[in-house]
């Protein structure tokens, strides 16, 4: 469907004009008057470019379009005058980005070509929008499954604080949970720079030497520095880089102060959960920690999280007994992966993503694993 084209003007035989002369090479729709045009941007669209008067009642086309741009930022906006004064064409750049000023009376003609460049410049932008999208997501996807390799049990605690950031983030007042979810994923990316020996000792719980411990702590920096050099995830590198900061230490970085510390709040009750304690002893310890998290935020988790029944904890997956040749993407392991002389190949508890079935498969052409395995299969 070719894109649509609005034109906003108080006076009816002008928009009537422009229906006559655009509607055979453009979707035109038109809207008499500044607050019809709100309605109609908000109902009608996506529009590829609008075309405002400057001078109508109530609302003059500067404020209009300033309006669209909050509504639709990628709409092309061009206005039209019968005024053609510098102060006007500057104000209008300025605070209403408009790409074109154009003054009345516009014949027919040069109001196509100067449609038709609209119409490209929404097409370049929505293009360059799109790549950068499919990129994002791409490199973002790329991180996690290098982490999923490298160290699964960071994988997991990332994808189960993922989870419960789901649950619990729009209820104490985060509209955008995006961030926080790849922050929680992506949190542990820097134990790449840390060696396995290390990494394993630490995990195991053995005492390290101060250069180890070093190594452990510039963890998130380390995520920070890795995660920062991808456009668009900023607010996310400095959430990883505030993880572990206490109330009185964060400052508000492109937002990402109270997002921090409510990462922190979500990991070490996840960190509670793996001892084995309830819902409510872990709230209890957190409480016990004085000055370690925004006292208001885990009062408003603790609200939440323990009116959350246990039933709704687990949704509604189902444990399935399956054939090795069955595992899907997406599948938690309820038990672990061994092979028939006893080697453990995957831990329990593990996410099934593309990279780890790939290794499942790969592992089928060399050992013969116990079968049926146990999953649990999220509906």
């Amino acid at each position: 469907m070719a894109e649509k084209v609005l034109i906003v003007d108080d006076e009816e035989r002008i928009l009537n004009s422009y229906r006559r002369t655009l509607r055979k090479e453009f979707q035109i729709m038109t809207a008499l008057g500044p607050e019809t045009g709100l309605d109609v941007v908000r109902t009608k669209g996506p529009f590829a470019v609008i075309v405002s008067d400057m001078r109508m009642p109530r609302m003059n086309g500067i404020d209009f379009l300033r309006r669209v741009e909050k509504i639709a930022p990628e709409t092309v906006r061009m206005m039209l005058t019968g005024n053609a004064d510098q102060d006007t064409a500057i104000r209008a750049v300025n605070e209403g980005n408009v790409f074109r000023f154009m003054t009345k009376p516009t014949p027919p003609d040069k109001m196509a070509k100067v449609l038709n460049d609209g119409i490209r410049q929404y097409r370049l932008q929505r293009a360059e929008h799109d790549l950068l999208n499919r990129t994002l997501r791409a490199s973002i996807q790329v991180l996690i499954e290098i982490l999923s390799t490298i160290d699964p049990k960071a994988f997991n605690r990332g994808l189960q604080a993922r989870d419960l950031i789901r649950k619990l983030a729009p209820r104490v007042g985060f509209k955008n949970t995006w961030d926080l979810e790849i922050a929680a994923m992506l949190g542990r990316i820097g134990q790449v720079t840390v060696p396995v020996a290390v990494a394993v000792k630490a995990e195991s719980g053995k005492p390290l030497t101060e250069i180890e411990e070093n190594m452990i702590r510039q963890i998130p920096e380390a995520s920070y520095r890795l995660v920062k050099k991808i456009p668009r995830l900023e607010t996310v590198a400095d959430m990883i880089l505030m993880q572990n900061a206490k109330p009185a230490e964060v400052e508000s970085v492109n937002g990402a102060g109270r997002g921090a510390l409510f990462l922190k709040i979500v990991l070490d009750l996840l960190e509670q959960f793996e001892l084995g304690k309830t819902k409510v002893q872990s709230i209890e310890v957190l409480k016990n920690r004085n000055g370690q998290y925004d006292p208001d935020l885990l009062s408003s988790v603790a609200d939440v999280l323990l009116g959350t029944s246990s039933a709704s904890d687990n949704g509604e997956d189902k444990i399935l007994k399956i054939s090795i040749h069955d595992i899907e993407i997406g599948d938690i392991l309820y038990s672990g992966l061994e092979t028939n002389t006893g080697m453990l190949l995957v831990h329990s508890g593990q996410h099934v993503n593309a990279m780890l079935l790939m290794r499942i498969r790969n592992w089928m052409k060399i050992y013969k694993i116990k079968e049926p395995v146990a999953v649990r299969r999220p509906v």
